[in-house]
Formats: C-alpha cells, structure tokens, sequence
C-alpha cells in the first residue's frame, strides 16, 4: 500500500516544482512576446528553456544548465519506466 502513496507523492511534489521551474522562467524573461520574436528568427527551432539561459548567465553557464535540465529529463524517463515495471513485478 505504500507503492500508490508514493507515486502520488512524487507527482504531487512534481507538479509544484514544475510550476516554480516555469515561473522561474516566465520572471526571469523581460517580454515574453518580443523574446519569442528574437529567438525565433531564421527558421531555428530553440527551446525557450535554453534560450532563457543563454540570456541570464554567460555561455558556459548557460551550457551547464542545459546539460542539469538534458540529465534531468533522461532521470525522470528512467525512472518513469522503472516505477510501473517494479509495481507491475509485485
């Protein structure tokens, strides 16, 4: 029983660090309009993510911060498939 407790949990804790996360990015963009104008010229596709970095901190930060969010992503999909396997073997 404790299994559905603590997938609740983690999508609980999750959704609210998801939130702080995307207003940390809303905040820390001066004019979401006009960045999405400047960013997305010549047909390139950018992440806003990266592009938000790119303009708050200098280049290797900005690059060690898309490594943090790509390590990120590759853990949280690891441990997608990881959780239901387990629960599933009970």
């Amino acid at each position: 029983m404790i299994a559905p407790k603590g997938i609740v949990g983690t999508c609980v804790c999750s959704a609210i660090v998801g939130m702080i996360y995307i207003l940390a990015l809303l905040f820390a963009i001066p004019n979401v309009a006009t960045f999405i104008d400047n960013t997305s010229g010549d047909n390139e596709t950018i992440n806003l993510a990266v592009a938000t970095y790119q303009l708050a901190v200098p280049e290797r930060g900005a690059m060690a911060l898309t490594i943090l969010l790509i390590l990120n992503v590759y853990f949280a999909g690891m441990s997608s498939i990881t959780v239901p396997s387990r629960i599933g073997y009970i």
